[in-house]
């Protein structure tokens, strides 16, 4: 059901791989997919990637998003 969204912001990250929305909106579809592990994956992959390329964390939004995945 969330194919399209998915396949879409994927392309989107291979543009632009460090626009946050793009990485949320993905994350959201793996949630409302029902797939946690996928959205956390790909949590990890973000905050991974923004920290060797900025040093930076994810921001407070997108920590807010997956913190019932993070303490579940």
């Amino acid at each position: 059901m969330y194919a399209r969204a998915i396949d879409l912001t994927c392309a989107a990250i291979r543009i632009e791989p460090l626009y946050e929305p793009a990485h949320a909106a993905l994350i959201s579809a793996h949630l409302l997919e029902g797939s946690r592990p996928a959205a956390l994956r790909q949590f990890h992959v973000y905050e991974r990637l923004l920290a060797e390329e900025l040093g930076l964390p994810p921001s407070e939004q997108l920590l807010e998003l997956v913190l019932p995945l993070r303490t579940a």
